[in-house]
């Protein structure tokens, strides 16, 4: 029998993120309004990108899962 890892890669984030500093950190203003501060993408060798999210959950920022936005 042999098992077969089919999830060998990790995904990927644009720059900034980096396996060694997996984040993104942002400034905002006093006084923003509800347009989008950042939109995120990442790419998966293995398979499709399954859903966004905000872990912790946040009281002032949504993502949308399916964008990244």
């Amino acid at each position: 029998m042999s098992i077969i890892d089919v999830n060998d890669h990790a995904p990927v984030f644009a720059a900034p993120w980096t396996p060694e500093n997996p984040r993104y950190e942002f400034s905002v203003q006093e006084g923003w309004s509800e347009s989008p501060v950042a939109t995120f993408s990442a790419s998966d060798k293995d398979s499709a990108i399954a859903f966004y999210d905000i872990i912790p959950p946040s009281d002032s920022f949504t993502i949308d899962k399916e964008t990244g936005k």
